[in-house]
């Protein structure tokens, strides 16, 4: 694979090729970008501490943790690409065209996979605790929640296949095999906007349906809460970026660089929010008591509905109270 426009890569480089010398629209949009993506890089990093060593690990905490990884990831692939992208525009003889072509790509296939990641990651959350509210019984006799490793580890794969898939057909021989092309964006468009998005959706409002309906006497659980958040953030700030890389890897319809970077500043805003989502939702309802971080991000991820009155407990139609109510023989 050669580096020079005139050879098929010429398509290639530029996608995501910068230019040499300063650009002041292009300069603030990665300012912003590059900004962004290490406050994310420094929340998500702290959650993720804490998850890993700090906080008992259940079947959702696993999913949730997962999906830091992911924020995480991608958001370190963001800021490499953004640091490489400054020294390559600034200095012409640290960076080759050669070098910049590869690390563009490697930054891409990266932030595709962890992209896929984190959708799988959400639809499984929503999904799951959807079925543990509306069939708690079924679901405790299933054991779903011991599965998650495995529905962790299905995850993964699948992002790691979908992404190779994306990067090799869409972009490095689009142009060369177009009926490949044409099917494999088809069948990211069937997985990501007919399977996974639906999914997630419609778990989400029924989630908001069952817990707004037990509201009137008590708080909804800081899970469901946690959840719901999430999810609405990342359709407004995620979910574009998968559009445009459809529209314009998929189909190769032209977008200017500038509406580029505005989607990718959407999409690094999605990976920064959640650890800020935590944290709110952790001190919702509470009293005047300053609390520690470990114990906020543990009351964000409570599953239990909480009376206003009393402040009492109602447990929720959650797996672990029914296993406490009807104990295994």
């Amino acid at each position: 694979m050669t580096c020079n426009e005139s050879s098929n890569g010429s398509q290639k480089i530029n996608t995501c090729f910068p230019s040499h010398g300063p650009n002041i629209e292009s300069s603030i949009m990665t300012f912003f970008n590059l900004i962004t993506s290490l406050c994310g890089l420094l929340g998500n990093g702290i959650v993720l501490w804490f998850l890993s060593f700090y906080i008992k690990k259940s079947h959702f905490t696993i999913y949730i943790l997962n999906l830091t990884v992911a924020d995480f990831s991608f958001l370190l692939g963001r800021v490499i690409w953004y640091l490489v992208k400054i020294l390559y525009v600034y200095t012409s003889h640290l960076l080759t065209k050669c070098s910049m072509f590869y690390i563009c790509h490697g930054t891409l296939v990266f932030n595709i996979f962890v992209y896929n990641t984190g959708l799988g990651f959400l639809t499984v959350i929503s999904v799951e605790r959807c079925l543990s509210m509306l069939y708690p019984r079924w679901y405790r006799c299933h054991h779903l929640k011991k599965k998650s490793p495995s529905i962790c580890a299905f995850i993964w794969c699948l992002s790691v296949f979908m992404a190779v898939l994306e990067l090799y057909f869409e972009i490095y021989i689009g142009n060369t095999y177009k009926t490949w092309r044409y099917i494999i964006t088809i069948s990211s468009c069937i997985l990501n906007f007919l399977v996974f998005m639906p999914l997630m959706v419609l778990s989400s409002l029924i989630l908001f349906v069952k817990s707004w309906k037990r509201s009137r006497h008590h708080h909804p659980a800081k899970l469901h809460i946690t959840i719901l958040v999430t999810i609405l953030v990342f359709l407004f700030f995620g979910f574009p970026q998968k559009v445009w890389f459809i529209v314009h890897f998929g189909f190769k319809v032209a977008v200017h660089r500038s509406v580029s970077m505005v989607f990718e500043l959407l999409s690094c805003i999605n990976s920064s929010a959640n650890p800020a989502i935590y944290f709110f939702v952790g001190n919702l309802w509470k009293n005047k008591k300053r609390r520690s971080l470990k114990l906020t991000l543990l009351r964000a991820f409570k599953e239990d509905f909480q009376g206003r009155g009393d402040r009492r407990t109602l447990p929720a139609t959650s797996s672990e109270t029914i296993e406490r109510k009807h104990p295994k023989k």
